[in-house]
């Protein structure tokens, strides 16, 4: 909830973001045919083609986890998983012509 209420600020400020950056904790569970972030207060979507779907699946073991995302229209898009001992990159991969622009 508070980090759907951050997002709500973001879009009031400024509503062609088309992303926001969060940090979040819930766990991946599957509702209707869709993969979402749920706590205690309620779920958001994840992006359904998500490359690191899979790895936030496993790392979160069925229990919370903490993320780094982007809330975009086609849902939350998971970034950083981060665990007790390490931090585990599930986001998108750089656009190498960009990364090796000079």
């Amino acid at each position: 909830a508070d980090a759907c209420a951050a997002v709500g600020s973001a879009l009031a400020a400024e509503p062609w973001v088309e992303r926001v950056p969060c940090c979040v904790v819930g766990t991946p569970t599957m509702q209707a045919g869709r993969w979402v972030l749920t706590d205690a207060s309620g779920s958001v979507p994840l992006v359904a083609e998500a490359r690191g779907l899979h790895m936030l699946l496993a790392c979160s073991q069925g229990a919370d986890v903490s993320l780094t995302a982007e809330f975009t229209a086609a849902g939350l898009l998971p970034l950083t998983v981060h665990l007790a001992d390490r931090h585990i990159d599930v986001g998108p991969v750089a656009d190498p012509s960009f990364v090796g622009a000079r």
